[in-house]
């Protein structure tokens, strides 16, 4: 893997620049693990369905894309599987290496991922679209076929919307504006398809938690088996 990433569109620039300047900001808000705070009890029901129907053995490598501080990584070494994490901070990477020690991190962006071709069995990208324009959506989800096996599982989790665009100025203390957008579920399905991924369930639910302010979507998709 490599640690750099490469003609990255400027929204990436952007993220790479807020989260590596809030880093330790973002942590103490977030935390090291998947939690209450940050998770309602139907988003660690989704997280538990996904592992289990992805039939995971040991060995079995999986992707915490967009990993931040290794939340998600941690939640897979709890099953015995190897656990890689790439975030678009470096910075962030870092942190997340010097807590979760068994997995292994390093920089990347989702669209430009260092990882060979069919390096995964498995992915998760909990709440990392949400900084990408819906126009680089389908380039996005072609390089996670690329990384991913044939017939290996996807999970996406995002905030739901319209495709709007949210402004956050001054995001996480940074003095930096970062940009969200609230994907229409129908529209991250559409991408996902013409992607060649076989969308296997989706599920829509009501804002719940104090950080929340639109309704959050998860998405579990597979590869297709072609070459």
């Amino acid at each position: 893997m490599t640690a750099e990433c490469q003609k990255c569109p400027l929204s990436t620039e952007r993220s790479r620049a807020v989260y590596d300047a809030a880093a330790d900001a973002y942590v103490r808000l977030v935390g090291f693990e998947i939690g209450p705070l940050t998770e309602a009890p139907q988003d660690e029901e989704i997280l538990r369905a996904f592992l289990d129907r992805s039939n995971l053995s040991a060995g079995d490598v999986i992707g915490d894309l967009g990993c931040g501080p290794g939340r998600i990584a941690a939640l897979l070494l709890t099953r015995g599987v190897t656990a890689v994490g790439i975030d678009i901070s470096p910075v962030m990477a870092t942190r997340a290496s010097g807590v979760h020690h068994r997995a292994h991190f390093a920089a990347g962006a989702l669209g430009a991922l260092p990882l060979r071709n069919e390096a995964l069995r498995g992915a998760l990208a909990w709440y990392s679209i949400i900084h990408t324009p819906r126009q680089q959506l389908g380039a996005m989800f072609a390089e996670l076929r690329r990384v991913l096996q044939p017939c290996g599982s996807l999970l996406l989790a995002f905030q739901a919307g319209y495709d709007e665009p949210v402004e956050r100025a001054d995001a996480y203390g940074s003095g930096l504006t970062l940009t969200a957008y609230r994907h229409s579920v129908g529209a991250v399905v559409q991408h996902l398809e013409t992607a060649r991924f076989d969308v296997a369930s989706t599920t829509q639910r009501p804002p719940q938690l104090a950080h929340e302010t639109t309704d959050q979507a998860f998405i579990m998709a597979v590869r297709d088996a072609a070459a």
